[in-house]
């Protein structure tokens, strides 16, 4: 998914295709992915804040072996 989105995908999005936060936060401990603040929205009354996850170099070398 992620390799596909060269501008990265919301987290939102990747929950959506079945990913878990646990999942996210591993990638992200092993250098294999980036998540950086993209906006804060208002839904419902609440403040939700969105990431934008992006596939490292690492990543993609690791999904090429």
């Amino acid at each position: 998914m992620l390799a596909s989105s060269p501008g990265g995908a919301t987290m939102a999005l990747l929950l959506r295709y079945g990913f878990t936060r646990k999942t996210i936060t591993a990638l992200v401990r092993a250098g294999l992915a980036t998540v950086t603040p993209d906006e804060v929205v208002r839904a419902d009354g609440r403040i939700i804040d969105v990431g934008l996850v992006k596939i490292t170099q690492t990543g993609r070398r690791a999904l090429a072996d």
